[in-house]
């Protein structure tokens, strides 16, 4: 131990014999021996570089065991390695604590031999220094037995080629006692010194037994060298760096859908070079990414962008190509999020918009390892309204080959002017255009027409529907398009999903279905004797119209009293007439004789275009009474086809006389008996039939009906009394 006391010329001091205020605290320690002793421990703690200055400092902290005890003084002893370090000074005092003398402390640096006995790399040197309490004014710094209470800071500068910057970790050691086990170091050396306050306001101070928790390193116990051996525990990165960070857009108004490219510039404006940096941008979902170059490596799906070294006054530069999506956030941040070594202005990974201002482009007053663009994305958008007029023509009525006139209102719904506007409809005839170009906003009703003739489908139909394209293209020469919408249908779907609604436009048609059908009948006289007779016949012929504007099919005609015989009419078109498809035949009875004419009504039925059924009781085209009775606008009249009737009664009188005196010869008062036989000679049944006689009382019928052909010769009789003028007369005449 001899060694340390020849190559350390200031350390063989009493316990308080270098320091005159301690020879005081001596003295008056002998009056105190009656109050608890604390137990102060002292330690080096929160090492840290500072890149302005240089300085490697480290807080001096004390802790007690009796809650409540302030410092009055301490003799600062600690040894270090010279290889790695140089001491600057103590400094940042807490309350009113300062350095007294010796001020600036002794600093003695041993041989080569001296390293070792601490396990250092180069020659150990030995601080002796001291501070007290010289401001008794000042806010108490009163210690607790739970936390660390600082009161100064002791700084070095860094013997930068000799040490490992990366996981820099000096070993400073407190000297302490003599006895080796307290980590004293030299028979006659005290090590550091603590006195406290005296609470007897008649002393000024009192001694502290002193404990201290030593800076990368531990005692190995044992009186000889080594005392003890480096620990890594209180490390740092001993580089000083200055990473900026700035990041652009090469289009901060893009349009959706464009791609843009952001570069991440790093610089290193340090003095040491910068490692293991990982800048963290992570593209926001306004964006997708689309590829990446330039140095480092860089990970879209975390984000990260790694960067092995930069040198000092070099920088690190990335491009990141991504497109601009419809929806989505388009504030994209970037920052330094891990760098070993210290950087003086900036804390990697604590946020962009550090002085929390909300601005994160290019602002001074953030840090500036950390950066982001704001971008505005432009939406290239257009809208196409359609709407129909009908033109029914000079007739007012709905035929095909009228006409249907459609008007377009063309808007730049975005927010960049479009051109070459063009609008496009494959079912109809587009005159107009193309429109040069729309402003944002802008709209257009006067440069595109359109027209469509109607035909009979369309009729059919009941509507005709169709939509119109419009085209436009965008500054990124994009064709930007859009379907129709109807604005008078509130619908509004949009099955694009543009915002923008397309209903098509929708022209809706009156349909008429009408059908119109005539029954002629024609008596057939097969007999030739221009009367009917039971069994001649009838033929009938139908022709059944459309007269509606929709095409009716399945067309059949039924008649309940003959037979129909035909086939179905397909279809029939608006103002068709069928007149061959079906015909009837209709065989003469007694009856239709007798009330002298065949009356009846046919029905047609189709379907429209609808399915709907479609029916026209029939007309009889030759009677002009024009009956309506279904108020379908076509005449109902029942066919009438007469039958020609004969009515012809044939009477036969036949007079026998009577000779009741047997003498052959006509005697007044004998009688004369008539008989009679009727025979209907005509074709229509005869009834109530009476015979009279002006000259002779007739007896017998009336005969209720007679039909045509038939004799009755029993229902009448008459008798006749003969007189003398009858007599002479020879005869009796009468009809």
């Amino acid at each position: 131990m001899n060694k340390f006391t020849t190559t350390f010329s200031n350390k063989n001091y009493g316990r308080f014999g270098a320091f005159f205020w301690l020879t005081s605290f001596l003295f008056l320690s002998s009056f105190n021996q009656l109050f608890a002793q604390p137990t102060v421990t002292v330690r080096f703690a929160n090492p840290q570089l500072d890149c302005v200055t240089g300085e490697y400092c480290m807080d001096v902290e004390f802790q007690s065991d009796i809650a409540d005890e302030e410092i009055f003084g301490m003799n600062v002893r600690f040894f270090y390695d010279s290889r790695m370090l140089t001491f600057l000074n103590f400094g940042d005092f807490q309350g009113g604590y300062a350095a007294v003398s010796p001020d600036p402390p002794f600093v003695n640096t041993g041989g080569a031999s001296s390293g070792p006995a601490f396990n250092f790399s180069g020659p150990a040197t030995y601080v002796n220094g001291a501070m007290q309490l010289t401001n008794s004014g000042a806010p108490d710094i009163l210690l607790t037995t739970n936390t660390w209470s600082k009161l100064f800071q002791v700084c070095f500068s860094i013997n930068a080629p000799n040490v490992e910057l990366d996981n820099f970790c000096p070993s400073v050691v407190w000297d302490l006692e003599q006895d080796p086990l307290n980590g004293g170091f030299f028979p006659t050396s005290d090590g550091i010194v603590i006195t406290v306050v005296d609470p007897n306001p008649g002393q000024e101070s009192t001694a502290a037994t002193e404990n201290v928790d030593q800076f990368n390193w531990e005692y190995i116990g044992g009186g000889s060298p080594p005392y003890g051996q480096f620990l890594e525990e209180d490390c740092i990165v001993g580089r000083c760096i200055d990473l900026e960070f700035d990041k652009t857009v090469d289009n901060s108004s893009p349009i959706i859908g464009d791609q843009i490219v952001f570069t991440l510039t790093l610089d290193n404006a340090g003095p040491d070079t910068a490692s293991n940096i990982v800048v963290t941008d992570l593209l926001p979902d306004g964006f997708s990414h689309d590829s990446n170059d330039g140095g480092g490596s860089y990970d879209f799906m975390t984000g990260e962008w790694t960067i092995s070294t930069i040198l000092p006054g070099e920088d690190a530069i990335l491009n990141i190509t991504a497109t601009v999506n419809s929806t989505g956030d388009y504030t994209n941040l970037a920052e330094v999020t891990t760098a070993i070594g210290n950087d003086p202005d900036s804390t990697p990974n604590n946020g962009v918009d550090t002085d929390m201002d909300t601005n994160v482009e290019d602002d001074p007053e953030d840090e500036d390892d950390g950066d982001g663009v704001v971008v505005d994305p432009q939406v290239a958008d257009i809208s196409l309204t359609k709407i129909a007029t009908l033109d029914l023509g000079v007739d007012g009525i709905l035929n095909p080959g009228d006409m249907i006139n459609y008007a377009f209102t063309v808007t730049n719904t975005g927010d960049v002017t479009l051109t070459n506007i063009t609008i496009n409809d494959p079912q109809i005839t587009v005159t107009g255009g193309p429109l040069a170009s729309l402003t944002t906003g802008q709209s257009d009703n006067s440069t595109f027409t359109g027209s469509y003739t109607i035909t009979q489908a369309d009729i059919d139909a009941g509507f005709y529907t169709n939509s119109a394209t419009v085209s436009g293209t965008a500054p990124n020469s994009d064709v930007i398009m859009d379907v129709s919408d109807d604005p008078n249908d509130l619908t509004d779907v949009d099955p694009d999903a543009d915002g923008d609604p397309d209903d098509p436009t929708v022209v809706t048609f009156i349909q008429d279905a009408n059908l119109a059908l005539e029954k002629t009948g024609t008596f057939n006289d097969e007999s030739g004797d221009g009367f009917a007779q039971v069994g001649e016949t009838i033929s009938y012929a139908f022709s059944v119209t459309n007269n509606g504007n929709v095409t009716i099919t399945n067309v059949v005609i039924t008649d309940p009293l003959v037979t129909v015989t035909g086939t179905t009419i397909a279809s029939l078109a608006p103002g068709q007439t069928d007149n061959t498809s079906y015909t009837a035949t209709y065989t003469i009875t007694q009856s239709d004789i007798d009330a002298g004419n065949m009356t009846n009504t046919a029905t047609a039925t189709g379907t429209d275009p609808n399915g709907d059924p479609v029916s026209d009781d029939s007309d009889d085209p030759n009677d002009l009474t024009d009956v309506d009775d279904d108020t379908d606008g076509d005449p109902e009249d029942p066919t009438v086809t007469p039958t020609p009737q004969d009515a012809n009664l044939a009477l036969e009188k036949v007079g026998t006389f009577n000779d009741e005196s047997g003498d052959g010869f006509a005697q007044v008062g004998e009688t004369i008996s008539y008989a009679f036989s009727v025979t209907n000679n005509g074709n229509v049944t005869i009834t109530n039939i009476n015979i009279t006689d002006p000259l002779v009382t007739v007896s017998g019928g009336p005969i209720v009906s007679l039909a045509p052909g038939a004799t009755d010769n029993t229902t009448f009789t008459a008798s006749y009394t003969i007189t003398q003028a009858n007599i002479d007369a020879g005869s009796i005449t009468n009809i």
